[in-house]
């Protein structure tokens, strides 16, 4: 059905803050979680479940990391705030797309979440990660 390339968490990823770093490592997991459900073929309902988890822990994530910038002052805070909401806009654009029964368009969405969520830490997160 597509050959997107799932990625593993690997040190390189790591901001050197446990708790999103733990976040980071979750939402790449759900991503291939949710790509493998849709690879397979499962139900709309599991998807949809998916999707939904996917969301909420992203939404807990966003906030976990917002915190923290404002606690440290971080001159990115903004930048991220403006980040995630676009990445929420995609999983709002996905989840729809995939109730439309729009696999193709879902599917590319696809891509886009998982290569954003890699690009984010590796270019945005990257900006306060404890050396």
């Amino acid at each position: 059905m597509s050959n997107i390339v799932l990625k593993s968490w690997n040190s390189s990823y790591s901001v050197g803050v446990s708790q999103l770093d733990f976040d980071h490592q979750k939402l790449l997991e759900m991503i291939n979680q949710l790509h493998k459900a849709m690879s397979i073929g499962q139900s709309k309902v599991m998807i949809a479940q998916l999707i939904s988890n996917l969301k909420n822990y992203t939404l807990t994530h966003f906030k976990n990391e917002e915190s923290y910038l404002a606690q440290i002052n971080h001159p990115t805070l903004n930048d991220q705030k403006k980040q995630h909401a676009a990445f929420t806009d995609k999983i709002n654009e996905f989840e729809s797309e995939l109730e439309k029964g729009n696999i193709t368009l879902a599917m590319q969405v696809m891509h886009f979440l998982n290569d954003w969520l890699l690009q984010h830490i590796m270019e945005r997160d990257m900006q306060y990660a404890k050396n």
